[in-house]
């Protein structure tokens, strides 16, 4: 079975690492996920908003990012916590 971007982008609100880091901001997994594509998309507009990921966390996001891409195949569905 195929797995969708959308499937993608739950496993990450879930993931430990994305957990840990809306602690340390005070935010919610999702929004953690909507700042870095913010953040990734515009550069610019990085000083605007409530929270600023750091260049190492923004690395660590998209090398999770790729792995969920990469190994989306092996992703089951109802392994998911949506």
């Amino acid at each position: 079975m195929d797995i969708s971007e959308k499937d993608i982008l739950e496993t990450l609100y879930n993931d430990a690492v994305v957990d840990y880091l809306a602690t340390r901001y005070h935010t919610s997994p999702r929004r953690i996920i909507d700042r870095f594509i913010q953040q990734k998309e515009d550069k610019d507009n990085a000083t605007t908003a409530p929270f600023h990921l750091e260049t190492n966390e923004m690395e660590l996001l998209s090398s999770l990012t790729k792995y969920y891409r990469q190994n989306s195949d092996k992703i089951h569905p109802n392994e998911l916590q949506i």
